[in-house]
């Protein structure tokens, strides 16, 4: 058996965030990917929560990151842990009805 190469979660959360604020940018569809993150940012403890923040802003993809998180709590709620609160104070000037129209 050979090994396979495999994404990490972070990385994973964060291709879908790009996904999310691409579709933003090009007015596309994208429920899926903020449902792929939604369920990416459940499976992370706190401890997690903060290396991903801080991989992302190493990647300078932190707003990136908060935007797509926000668009997830906003369709499918999820309040109260790290990402959650960062997003919405980061963005905390984007009305909820703004991120779909």
């Amino acid at each position: 058996g050979a090994s396979m190469p495999l994404i990490s979660a972070s990385d994973t959360l964060l291709l879908s965030c790009i996904s999310v604020a691409k579709a933003f940018f090009n007015r596309e569809p994208c429920a899926g990917y903020v449902c792929d993150v939604r369920a990416a940012a459940g499976r992370l403890n706190e401890a997690e929560q903060q290396k991903l923040l801080d991989h992302a802003a190493e990647q300078g993809l932190a707003d990136t990151l908060l935007l797509a998180l926000r668009a997830a709590d906003v369709l499918l709620g999820g309040t109260g842990t790290l990402l959650s609160d960062r997003a919405t104070r980061i963005l905390a000037r984007i009305d909820n009805a703004d991120l779909f129209h």
